[in-house]
């Protein structure tokens, strides 16, 4: 009989458990919330290009976001950041139709996240289907992975306290694909390496870039000019 209660005890908690869980739809709606609180914001970026056969200093970038997915990246010096890595592309994504499916939880940074399958329902230009890590107790991404016409895109985010609440990150590293690699003119020769593959057209580049940002301005209006 005790046998018999203890099983009873472990189904009732597991279907519990189940039910306490939010379904993906329910936790994006949740996640998108969030995203929402932000209409527009500027903020200062340092920005570090690791590539395997390039030498790129530390710029530092101003980057100029307004929702849902205007971006603008004004930096003083070379940066190959994609535009899809700067502003709040989640935000991005989840403003338009999309199926989504929930794919096994996984443990992340000492946290354990959802995951979460997003994929648009209609023509969002370049992303094709994106992953989002996410944390229930916030309702913050903290790791996404883009499929994009042209690649795929990693993004792992880290969040201070002071933003945490907009979901905007303190750091983002992101890795990317760079198929068919050419170089910008932009690009002296002593910012190459030995590294350089002889036939770029031919050999996929892998990029990666450290974004650390401060001075967050948000919600007080961008001119237009600054998208121009």
């Amino acid at each position: 009989m005790l046998i018999r209660y203890c099983l009873l005890f472990l189904i009732v908690f597991q279907f519990s458990h189940i039910i306490a869980s939010v379904s993906p739809e329910e936790l994006l709606i949740k996640v998108r919330s969030k995203t929402r609180l932000v209409k527009d914001f500027q903020a200062e970026a340092d920005i570090k290009i690791d590539i395997d056969f390039l030498k790129a200093p530390v710029s530092h970038a101003t980057i100029y976001y307004r929702s849902p997915g205007q971006v603008r990246i004004k930096s003083d010096g070379f940066s190959m950041l994609p535009k899809q890595g700067a502003g709040l592309p989640i935000s991005s994504i989840l403003e338009t139709e999309y199926y989504a499916a929930a794919l096994k939880d996984e443990v992340y940074n000492g946290k354990n996240l959802r995951v979460i399958k997003v994929i648009p329902l209609a023509d969002t230009g370049q992303i094709i289907a994106s992953t989002m890590w996410i944390e229930e107790a916030t309702n913050i991404v903290h790791k996404m992975k883009i499929t994009t016409k042209s690649g795929i895109m990693l993004m792992e985010m880290k969040y201070g306290k002071q933003y945490q609440q907009y979901a905007l990150p303190e750091q983002v590293i992101l890795s990317f694909d760079m198929p068919k690699f050419s170089l910008p003119k932009s690009i002296t020769g002593d910012m190459l390496t030995d590294n350089k593959p002889k036939d770029a057209s031919k050999k996929n580049a892998v990029g990666k870039a450290i974004i650390t940002y401060s001075k967050y301005i948000i919600n007080k209006g961008i001119a237009d000019s600054h998208f121009k």
